[in-house]
């Protein structure tokens, strides 16, 4: 589904462990948090993590991704009864 994209930047360097901890760490805060700024401070820098690791140009290939964060989003619109 996904494959390792080849690059030379900071996020390619970095520990494989320290790359799947900030994954972790990124649902949690997903799933734990409820401030739309925090969520949104979230969002941007995995945005700039992103560009700053240059696979932007490869984000056709996380397109199931996509998607599935796109119909959890519209299930937690519709069942989460807080708000």
């Amino acid at each position: 589904m996904i494959g390792y994209i080849q690059g030379n930047s900071f996020a390619h360097r970095l520990d494989p462990i320290t790359k799947i901890i900030v994954l972790v760490s990124f649902c949690l805060l997903a799933l734990l948090v409820q401030s739309l700024y925090i969520m949104l401070a979230a969002l941007s820098t995995t945005i700039f993590l992103v560009w700053v690791s240059g696979s932007g140009r490869s984000l056709w290939r996380v397109r199931p991704i996509i998607s599935l964060c796109i119909l959890l989003f519209f299930l937690q619109v519709l069942f989460n009864t807080t708000g």
